[in-house]
């Protein structure tokens, strides 16, 4: 009987024994962890930031016409210019030749056309008219030539001053390259190129925050949007907008050509709800839901409604949510 008691004492003590060790295992094993933000209320704004570079208001690139080697440029920087002024000229020798060549030409067809005339007897009426369209087509040789000669020197048609001047001499300039940059008007703005991801965002009168590389950092200025182009720039494969904005505070110490970073408030939500864009997800039907942590592990899914995207990473939660909610951004398995 002694023998009896003993051996159920010691099962008691075995099995005590592999409950308390089972316990310590599942104590000792990590658990699942979840990371969690609040839902707050607070403020949203959504920005485009740009760069870009102050400009004169009114403005003319002035190029040449026909290509060639710079030989003399007559203006700088800063210089005042009026109507007519020459600026710029480029090697006009062989435009030179090039007339002397077409005038020589139109000469040797005038001097047939009129032998063609006397000997009326030995040249047809169809022959007389070819020789004609050859003389109507030197003179138009001739004309061409005329113009392009004129088109070796560049003048200026505005009076105002001179912003810009790129060149070097020497350098052989190609048709359309601007050579001089003229302003006609003080008033100075701010000219940026907006990609086509954000531009639907812009509108005119909506205010930004310029900063600029040539004041200190905590100097900003107001400005506003005023005109955005219709037509798009493609620059390596990127399409962009350019836009204009009308500085607020103008200041003596502004110069054409300083580079700016431009921050466009494009939108704005005051005191509404709001959470992390991460913790997100989309449904099957493409509805929005969030894991909401209740207590204990305990985790409700719950479909919201959003609204404004602001900066950060935050997003506007209109409906499903209440303040103070804790919802899941990241899960951790605990293995």
């Amino acid at each position: 009987m002694a023998k009896h008691k003993k051996l159920i004492i010691w099962l008691v003590i075995i099995l005590a024994i592999i409950i308390a060790g089972f316990l310590f295992l599942q104590s000792k094993k990590p658990k699942t962890e979840y990371v969690t933000a609040d839902v707050v209320k607070g403020d949203l704004n959504q920005i485009v930031s740009v760069t870009g570079k102050i400009n004169p208001d009114s403005q003319v690139n002035i190029a040449f016409e026909t290509p060639g080697k710079l030989v003399a440029v007559y203006v700088e920087s800063g210089d005042t210019v009026e109507v007519g002024n020459k600026l710029a000229m480029i090697d006009d020798s062989a435009l030179r030749l090039k007339l002397s060549q077409a005038e020589d030409d139109l000469y040797y067809q005038e001097k047939t056309l009129s032998h063609m005339k006397k000997e009326d007897d030995t040249y047809s009426k169809n022959q007389r008219k070819a020789q004609e369209a050859v003389v109507s087509k030197a003179e138009a040789s001739v004309e061409a030539a005329k113009i392009n000669l004129g088109n070796a020197v560049i003048y200026s048609p505005i009076s105002g001053t001179v912003i810009e001047s790129n060149y070097k001499i020497g350098e052989v300039i190609t048709t359309g390259i601007s050579i001089v940059t003229i302003s006609s008007s003080k008033e100075l703005i701010v000219e940026s190129k907006v990609p086509e991801s954000d531009i639907i965002k812009i509108e005119n009168g909506q205010k930004a925050i310029i900063s600029l590389d040539a004041f200190n950092k905590e100097d900003d200025f107001e400005a506003e949007i005023y005109e955005i182009d219709p037509a798009a720039t493609i620059i390596q494969d990127v399409v962009y907008y350019k836009i204009k904005l009308r500085l607020l505070n103008n200041n003596s110490k502004f110069k054409p050509g300083m580079s700016a970073d431009i921050d466009v408030k494009t939108a704005e939500a005051n005191n509404v709800l709001m959470i992390p864009l991460r913790a997100i997800e989309t449904d099957d039907g493409g509805e929005k839901i969030v894991q909401v942590l209740v207590s204990n592990d305990i985790i409700n899914k719950v479909k919201i409604t959003t609204g404004l995207e602001g900066d950060e990473g935050m997003i506007e939660v209109k409906s499903g949510l209440k303040s103070g909610e804790k919802v899941i951004t990241y899960i951790r398995d605990g293995k």
